[in-house]
């Protein structure tokens, strides 16, 4: 899946990824494609260790805040960050209210 990207590729990704999330690239091909079929694979080999016995039946599910990422390409951090300038107007007060647990 990533044998034809050089090491030089695999540097910039990496120097690139926490900044720009699945917007980055690899190798001048975007990332959110391959994180899609990472998670695709992910979940076909929980999916065989519960055929299996191996784990619970509940384990897969354990991907599914996952799918949200790969397909909107927003994290939490992003959505965080919208509604710090967006509807809590940059008040930490704010800020803590919407996100206590």
């Amino acid at each position: 899946m990533l044998g034809h990207y050089t090491p030089q590729d695999h540097h910039a990704a990496l120097a690139t990824l926490p900044a720009l999330g699945l917007s980055a690239k690899l190798g001048g091909d975007p990332v959110r494609p391959l994180a899609a079929e990472l998670l695709r694979l992910a979940r076909a080999g929980l999916s065989a260790r519960v055929a299996a016995g191996v784990e619970p039946p509940h384990v897969p599910a354990y991907l599914d805040p996952l799918d949200d990422l790969v397909e909107t390409g927003s994290t939490f951090a992003d959505r965080c960050l919208r509604r710090w300038h967006g509807d809590l107007h940059r008040d930490p007060a704010r800020y803590v209210a919407a996100y206590r647990v």
